[in-house]
C-alpha cells in the first residue's frame, strides 16, 4: 500500500516538477504550492514507512524469539 501511494505521489509530482525545471525555477505561486504539497506528502509517507518498517521488524523478532 505504501509503495502504491509513493508511485501516485511521484506521478502527480511529475508535472509541477517539470514546470519548475523548465522555467528556470521561476514558477507561478499555485504551481509552487502544489509542488510543496506533494513534496511534504512524500516526506510524510517516507517517515511513516520507516516507522512502520521498524514496528514490523520488532514484531517479527518478537515472534521468532517466542518460537525459539
Amino acid at each position: 500500500m505504501l509503495a502504491v501511494l509513493n508511485v501516485v505521489i511521484n506521478i502527480l509530482l511529475k508535472e509541477p516538477l517539470s514546470k519548475f525545471m523548465e522555467n528556470g525555477f521561476d514558477i507561478a505561486r499555485p504551481t509552487l504550492i502544489v509542488f510543496g504539497g506533494y513534496t511534504i506528502a512524500g516526506m510524510i509517507l517516507w517517515v511513516y514507512a520507516m516507522i512502520d518498517a521498524k514496528k514490523y521488524a520488532e514484531y517479527i523478532n518478537t515472534k521468532n524469539d517466542a518460537v525459539s
